[in-house]
């Protein structure tokens, strides 16, 4: 049974330090001796450690990509790829292509506005959709 009590500073200090370390927060709570439920309790009644344990789990994040930076530096293909895909999108580019993941595919009506369609039965709904797949299909076997 969870007791938040048994969660003292000592042992949240410590938790903090191993989620930042990138150990999993499951893996961290075994490694102090707190189940996670008492974490995950603690964390919800105390939204400022909950706070900084999300920070933690960022350091965690902010590590992979580094990881993944100096990999794609390094010559590694599939790193440079992903890296360019996830980290470029959001960049004006004179090619909407540019970088963009080959299995991505973008849906919209005329103008690029959204597709208006009209169901008015679940018969309609499965046209729609299977129709939809086709196109999808159609589409990714030009690629």
């Amino acid at each position: 049974m969870a007791n938040i009590k048994k969660f003292v500073r000592e042992k949240r200090a410590q938790y903090l330090e191993l989620v930042g370390q990138g150990n999993t927060l499951t893996y961290a709570a075994d490694l102090i001796g707190v189940s996670y439920e008492t974490i995950r309790l603690y964390r919800t009644a105390h939204p400022s450690y909950d706070k900084k344990v999300l920070a933690a789990r960022m350091t965690q994040i902010d590590m992979v990509a580094d990881a993944l930076y100096t990999s794609a530096l390094g010559g590694n293909v599939t790193a440079q790829i992903f890296w360019l895909v996830n980290r470029t999108r959001h960049l004006p580019r004179n090619d909407p292509e540019k970088w963009m993941h080959l299995n991505s595919i973008v849906v919209s009506g005329p103008e690029g506005k959204p597709v208006e369609v009209e169901i008015k039965s679940k018969d309609d709904l499965r046209r729609f959709v299977t129709d939809l797949e086709q196109e999808i299909d159609e589409l990714k076997s030009e690629m």
